[in-house]
């Protein structure tokens, strides 16, 4: 005689076990790893007008921020900077850099596991 084994409901368990501990933190996962790449792209974007502002002889600050805004990103949190240097030939060389702290990053804390909440990015000009 065989036994009967009712599993109704039991493939509707296993998916919710697996949607809860792996497709989620692996989507989220996916989701950081985008926030991530834009906010480099952004931060690149705005390094590069910075340098070609100062290169028309123009604030930098403004064309920063103006990149910033507009991708959606709050100027409260970028850091700039401008190191200068001179060569043996008499050249002046600046390097603007920016930094940008990435808020709620990343949105699933795995123990164990640190991930880089800023971005950083520098463009290099010489002046005539």
């Amino acid at each position: 005689m065989k036994l009967i084994h009712c599993n109704k409901g039991a493939v509707a368990v296993e998916f919710a076990l697996v949607l809860a501990f792996i497709l989620l933190p692996l989507f989220l996962g996916l989701v950081d790893a985008g926030r991530l790449m834009n906010a480099q792209v952004v931060i690149n974007r705005a390094a590069r007008e910075g340098a070609v502002s100062v290169m028309r002889g123009e604030p930098y600050i403004n064309a920063v921020e103006r990149v910033i805004t507009d991708a959606g990103f709050d100027a409260g949190d970028l850091s700039t900077s401008i190191e200068v240097s001179t060569d043996e030939s008499g050249a002046t060389t600046r390097i603007l850099m920016l930094s940008y702290t990435l808020p709620n990053f990343p949105i699933f804390h795995l123990p164990g596991l640190s991930f880089p909440d800023t971005v950083t990015a520098q463009a290099t000009y010489q002046l005539p």
